[in-house]
């Protein structure tokens, strides 16, 4: 698993964005090596945007990740709020992320992940038209051992188009 990849993919996809910010995805082994490990905690989620006039649309079918909170992606993370695309340069993380999939009414699971702080990305889009709506939804959370933390991303939650 390539976690800069996947993540670039995420913050580009559907971008047509002016400014393009390289992010330099180099973190020491340290500071990688506790998410790596298996843990007793899990994130349980949802996905979801709702539309001007009413309607929901959630994250069904689109890929979650879940990244290790690091220098890396929060600045990737600024950068995507700031309406610049993000390019990543460096280090693969290899298994230090996550990543999974929404079943079909948005909601998400990740399990035996270590104690640590994260942050969970996806997208919800959708057309009108010929015009791409939604964009990506992120937040931060923090596991604990033994459990089981709730996230709803949604409209608070928007990062980019």
């Amino acid at each position: 698993m390539k976690t800069y990849a996947f993540l670039a993919a995420l913050f580009l996809c559907g971008c047509m964005q002016q400014k393009t910010v390289a992010i330099d995805t180099s973190v020491s082994e340290a500071e990688l090596a506790p998410y790596r490990e298996a843990g007793t905690a899990s994130i349980t989620g949802q996905g979801f945007l709702r539309q001007n006039g009413g309607g929901v649309v959630t994250c069904a079918g689109s890929q979650v990740i879940l990244a290790p909170d690091l220098p890396p992606i929060r600045q990737a993370i600024d950068a995507a709020r700031a309406g610049s695309q993000v390019q990543f340069g460096g280090q693969q993380w290899g298994d230090a992320g996550r990543k999974t999939i929404c079943d079909a009414q948005g909601n998400f699971s990740f399990e035996q992940l270590p104690a640590a702080n994260w942050y969970v990305l996806t997208e919800v889009r959708w057309e009108v038209g010929y015009s791409s709506q939604g964009g990506t939804l992120g937040a931060p959370v923090t596991t604990r051992p033994g459990e089981q933390s709730h996230l709803v991303l949604s409209d608070d939650d928007f990062l980019a188009r």
